[in-house]
């Protein structure tokens, strides 16, 4: 479920704060993930799930955006 709002708002995400700070972000929500998965409850286990995906989604937007800018345009 994460991910799919993810790709929703990615687009968003990057016009509004920009590439670094998105990937920024989304590492930060990766460790804050992860670290809800080591949690007994069932309702902080989901919860980090769907941040996982969120990161996820945001990261992998963000660092593909940032590459795809940053390359040459000779290649």
């Amino acid at each position: 479920i994460g991910s799919i709002v993810a790709g929703f708002t990615g687009a968003w995400l990057l016009r509004r704060v920009g590439e670094a700070r998105a990937i920024g972000g989304a590492l930060i929500g990766l460790g804050v993930g992860c670290a809800a998965l080591a949690v007994g409850a069932t309702a902080v286990v989901l919860g980090g799930a769907v941040g996982i995906g969120l990161a996820v989604t945001w990261f992998s937007v963000g660092w593909k955006t940032l590459c795809t800018g940053n390359t040459r345009r000779s290649i």
